[in-house]
Order: C-alpha cells, then structure tokens, then sequence
C-alpha cells in the first residue's frame, strides 16, 4: 500500500499580549502548506493549514492527524510522513499562539507519538531551539527522507530556525520570515547540494541556515 504524506502546517501573527504582531507567519504557513500540496506529494486532504489559532487547536488537531493516520495504518497504509510546520512567536519554553502557549514537552509529545513512521517538526521562530532541550531530545546523525511514497528512515526529526536564545526576523523584501523563505526556496531544489533530484533534511537545513545568515 502506498504511504502518505500528511501535513500540519501553522502560523500565528498573534503571540503573547508582549509579542509585537508579526505579519508574515501566517503567509509563510500557507507558502509552506501548498509547496507540499505541490511538490511533497501531499494530497489536498492530508494538507491541514492552522493559522492564527490557540494552543488548544493545535493541540486538537496534532491529535485528530495522528487518529486519521492510525485508522489509515489499520487498512494496511504504513510507512506514512509525518511533518508539522510552525511559524510564530516562541520562547525557550515554547509556543506563544494567540494570547496561549503550547510547552515544547507537550509539542514534541504530540508529535513522537504519532504512529507515522517518520515524523519531521519544523520551527521557525525566536528560541526555537529550546525544543532541543527538552528532556529526551538529543542530536544524531542526519537521515534522508524521500516524499515520493518511499519512507527511507524512521524516527523523528527537528528543525529549528534559531538556538534556544536566538531572536529570528521576518523581512520586508521578502515578505516572510528570512528562515522560512529559505527554506522554501532550499525544497523546491536549491538545496538539492548533489543534484541527485532529492532535496534530503541535512541538505534543505545546511541550505536555510547559510542563506538565513547571509540575507539576515
């Protein structure tokens, strides 16, 4: 049976009540949901986009997309992806969404105990790397993962756009957080480093951190 790819992608311009508004996480979670739906091979109903929503959305809908991926396991569909966008405000604690906040243990709880058999949690926002501190969480050797209904690896993986003390920056010309636009940029080919026609997560990374600190 074939595997699916299955998307949450989220952006909130709304943080906390001390967060100045930011204007172009919402658009980069879109940018993000339909690069996906386009080229990442998920299909329009495995691609749900959040923007401007509570933590208890996020949380409801991280548990409804591992429900839907259970049952679809339960016909014999294994091997499915995994993979959950943030764009927003955060802390070193966790995410800032609409005057709520969503810890990074629960965040990373949500996320490993999805029944995909590879999960990929993708940050871009001030702190994010407090994520990388939480309990449990340590860094191994890259893998590659391939949106073309093959699952080369399993686990998860995480992606952050800045240390647990780093600020990250949304950009006028750009109109989305620098990251984010890099990153995007990076999956649609410009970080396919060895021209092999397979963007891998240690390849789109290596791209979006260079390109983030040259632009930034």
């Amino acid at each position: 049976a074939q595997a699916a790819v299955y998307i949450v992608s989220v952006g909130n311009n709304l943080g906390d009540r001390e967060d100045a508004p930011l204007r172009y996480a919402e658009r980069d979670a879109l940018a993000f949901s339909t690069l996906m739906r386009n080229l990442g091979g998920a299909s329009p109903e495995h691609a749900i986009l959040v923007q401007g929503s509570s933590a208890n959305d996020l949380r409801r809908t991280l548990l409804e997309t591992n429900r839907r991926i259970r049952q679809a396991q339960s016909r014999g569909k294994h091997h499915n992806t995994l993979v959950v966008f943030y764009s927003g405000h955060a802390d070193n604690k966790g995410l800032h969404m609409n005057r709520s906040k969503l810890p990074y243990d629960e965040l990373r709880a949500l996320v490993e105990s999805s029944p995909a058999a590879a999960r990929v949690l993708i940050l871009d926002s001030c702190r994010s790397g407090g994520l990388t501190r939480v309990k449990g969480a340590e860094g191994v050797e890259a893998f590659t993962i391939s949106a073309e209904n093959r699952v080369q690896a399993e686990g998860i993986a995480v992606i952050t756009s800045s240390s647990a003390w780093e600020d990250s920056h949304e950009s006028e010309r750009l109109k989305g957080s620098f990251f984010s636009h890099h990153l995007l940029t990076g999956l649609q080919g410009a970080a396919d480093h060895d021209r092999d026609a397979t963007v891998t997560l240690s390849e789109v990374y290596s791209y979006a951190y260079r390109q983030t600190l040259r632009s930034s």
